[in-house]
């Protein structure tokens, strides 16, 4: 014959929902490094938030074709994890 278990618990609350954020680029305002290959940030809200992004400052090489320069993409991923949609290109 065994006791069992004996347990005590306590609700807790969910971290209150992020609502505003600043990303920066690695070294921001310095230059960002050499040879940077690629650079991701999630910004995530609840289902049904929309996210106003504003870009305040940009200084990135560019040139006539922005697969060989470095650029920044903006992406909707949906919540199914299918497909992203390309929303902007900024070189």
């Amino acid at each position: 014959t065994y006791k069992g278990f004996s347990a005590d618990w306590t609700l807790v609350e969910p971290p209150a929902p992020v609502t505003s954020g600043e990303i920066t680029s690695p070294n921001y305002p310095e230059n960002y490094p050499d040879d940077l290959d690629r650079k991701e940030y999630r910004i995530r809200v609840a289902i049904g938030k929309k996210v106003e992004l504003t870009i305040e400052d940009q200084g990135i090489e560019s040139c006539e074709d922005c697969n060989h320069c470095d650029h920044l993409e903006i992406y909707d991923t949906p919540v199914d994890g299918s497909q992203p949609t390309l929303l902007d290109v900024s070189h």
